[in-house]
């Protein structure tokens, strides 16, 4: 694995046996597609990254501008409680 991360790291990081792990490498298994966005983070790499589908690691998520405001408006609805999780989630995102 790069960036000094190593195998049995990743296994603890999704919580998983070291069998289910040696099933993907041999591609007996394929429930890996399941973990695909925890992998992805846990390497920090976007989805299409690690897919193979693009040359940058970088994982900004590009969205429109609709979106964008649609995500600030329901932020603004939310329940206090709510939005200080996501925030705390945005802060460590940032770290």
């Amino acid at each position: 694995m790069k960036k000094g991360k190593m195998q049995k790291d990743l296994i603890y990081y999704l919580g998983m046996g070291r069998g289910t792990y040696t099933q993907w490498k041999i591609a007996a298994n394929q429930s890996y597609r399941s973990h695909l966005p925890e992998i992805a983070d846990y390497l920090g790499v976007s989805l299409d990254y690690l897919a193979g589908k693009c040359d940058s690691k970088d994982t900004t998520l590009i969205i429109s501008e609709n979106t964008e405001m649609d995500l600030v408006l329901s932020f603004r609805k939310a329940h206090p409680d709510l939005q200080s999780v996501i925030m705390t989630l945005v802060h460590l995102k940032n770290i």
